[in-house]
This record gives C-alpha cells, sequence and structure tokens, in this order.
C-alpha cells in the first residue's frame, strides 16, 4: 500500500490555482500575455521540482482559454544558505522586465522568501503569490492579498489515510 502526496498530483494542485489566477489576472487586465515564473532552488532534488513544473504546465496548457496567453518560465535560486534564498528572490524582482504577474514557490522557504521580497520591493499586486505551506504568516498573507493562495499537504488527512490502508491491510491478512 502507498499513503502519500505524489508529485504530479501536487503539481496538478499548483496548476488548477495557476490556471484560475491566469484567467482572473487576464479578465481584469489589458494584458494579452501573463508571466508566469516558478522558483526553482539550487538545494532541491531537481527531479522533484522538473516533475511538478512539467505537471503546472501541463494543467495550464489544457485551458484553451489560456492557449498562447501565458509567458512560463523558471528562475533558479540560491537556497543553500540562511537568507541566501530571500537575496534572491528580492535580486531577481528588483529588476522590472523579471517581475512576473504570477510567481510560484513549490517550498515553504521560497514561499517566505517570495512573500517578504514583494513587500520590499513594494510590488503587492503587482506580483501575485502562489505558494506552499499553510502556517499562520502565510495565511494572514492571503487574508491581507500579499498571497494569492497556497498548497499544504493535510498532515491529519493523510494520517487517516495511513491508518484506513493499515486497517485494511490487516483485514486481508
Amino acid at each position: 500500500s502507498f499513503v502519500g502526496v505524489s508529485r504530479y498530483d501536487l503539481g496538478g494542485v499548483y496548476g488548477r490555482q495557476v490556471a484560475v489566477l491566469t484567467r482572473k489576472l487576464l479578465s481584469e487586465s489589458e494584458k494579452e500575455k501573463i508571466k508566469i515564473t516558478v522558483l526553482t532552488g539550487k538545494g532541491t532534488d531537481a527531479a522533484t521540482q522538473k516533475l511538478l513544473i512539467s505537471t503546472i504546465r501541463e494543467v495550464v496548457s489544457k485551458d484553451a482559454d489560456l492557449y498562447g496567453r501565458i509567458d512560463f518560465g523558471t528562475y533558479e535560486i540560491d537556497d543553500l544558505g540562511t537568507f541566501a534564498s530571500q537575496r534572491s528572490v528580492t535580486d531577481m524582482l528588483m529588476e522590472p522586465e523579471n517581475v512576473p504577474d504570477i510567481l510560484v514557490a513549490l517550498s515553504e522557504e521560497h514561499t517566505y522568501s517570495a512573500y517578504q521580497a514583494v513587500i520590499d520591493n513594494n510590488i503587492v499586486g503587482q506580483c501575485n503569490i502562489i505558494g506552499y505551506h499553510d502556517s499562520d504568516i502565510i495565511k494572514n498573507a492571503i487574508k491581507n492579498e500579499i498571497v494569492y493562495s497556497a498548497v499544504a499537504v493535510d498532515a491529519h488527512q493523510m494520517g487517516a489515510y495511513c491508518t484506513a490502508a493499515l486497517d485494511e491491510y490487516i483485514i486481508g491478512q
């Protein structure tokens, strides 16, 4: 038995959030294209990141309304030291041509870094964050419309699935 969150499923959740926000931004603005940047980390498993990113692209590309209206890219940040992640994101956002409409953070650290960098660079509302984690800080950032949404794994639900799988195994013996 396997109980867990696959990277493909997680990428699908991110992709649906990106698609919803992209449609919203296109309807509220006169932009022809929405720029989406996914933060990747030097210290993060490359295969995991690639699967998440390809799944996000797959989900978004299936939306006929968004075809040809997305400029999708990645930005590798240094996440190997204290404050290095935040410094990397801040450096990226200091260049006006690098500021995406949607910034996707695949980890808790990248989400906090993006959140702080958007505030520091005074681009709240201009750069929308889809992050990862459900801490009080992130929930408050969502409430205050600094972060659009965050993906989080429900540990309680995972525990319930594990218990159900174990019960199924014991009954089957």
